[in-house]
């Protein structure tokens, strides 16, 4: 992989785990499995992101403790808010300012 593919994939990451903190952010009760987030959290339905771009962005805010996964036996586990840390998700977004129809 080269150096640009590898900085535009860190970028869409990024980008992908923004807005699903952003919509997260507005909808603090919302919980639900990757494809549920792909569906209903990001826009357009999620068709601009791969499955495993929905998953590195996921992985990155569980990574950071801005979202909890949650498993059960015999399902996709499902994720949600960590409201303990809404004021660092806010921070990661750079501020209420960028909360859409917040």
């Amino acid at each position: 992989m080269t150096r640009r593919t590898s900085e535009r994939r860190f970028e869409r990451r990024e980008l992908a785990a923004r807005q699903i903190l952003e919509y997260l952010l507005r909808h603090p009760d919302a919980n639900d499995t990757l494809e549920g987030i792909s569906r209903f959290w990001l826009p357009h339905g999620g068709r601009e992101w791969s499955e495993g771009e929905v998953w590195r962005a996921v992985e990155l805010l569980v990574e950071r403790e801005l979202v909890v996964a949650m498993s059960a036996a015999f399902r996709s586990a499902s994720y949600r808010l960590n409201r303990e840390k809404a004021a660092q998700a806010e921070a990661f977004l750079g501020g209420s300012e960028t909360r859409q129809g917040a």
